[in-house]
Order: structure tokens, then sequence, then C-alpha cells
């Protein structure tokens, strides 16, 4: 119960987080001129920020199935 909780927590924290990242993204892209300090901070966490998206909670994260089969006659 306390381990769902926690990882309840990191989803929320992360996703909160990525949603300021691609803001600040699209801010960036769009060559907006006011760009605020805490938007280079988001800006700059945005790599960082998919990594640990991509690689511990998507569907795409590579888990138990990408190791190779066992080797069996």
């Amino acid at each position: 119960m306390k381990r769902a909780l926690i990882a309840i927590a990191t989803l929320f924290a992360l996703f909160t987080s990525l949603a300021l990242a691609v803001q600040a993204v699209a801010k960036w892209w769009q060559g907006t001129a006011a760009m605020a300090p805490w938007d280079w901070f988001w800006l700059i966490l945005f790599l960082p920020l998919l990594y640990v998206y991509l690689r511990y909670f998507s569907i795409l994260a590579c888990k138990d199935s990408c190791t190779p089969p066992d080797n069996r006659p």
C-alpha cells in the first residue's frame, strides 16, 4: 500500500513537471521573447524528465520483455 502511494505521488510529480517543461519548450520553440527564469529551468529539465518517463513509466519501457529468450535445445 505504501509503495503504491509513493508510485502515485511520483507519477503525479513527474507528469506535472513534464507538462510545465513541455509548455516551456513550446514557448522557446515559438520564439516568445518574454521567457521567465523558471521557463529556462523547465526547458533545461525537459530532456531528463522525458528520459525518466520513457525509461521507467512508459509503455515503451523495456523491462522483462526485452531479454533474449533462453537457448534451449
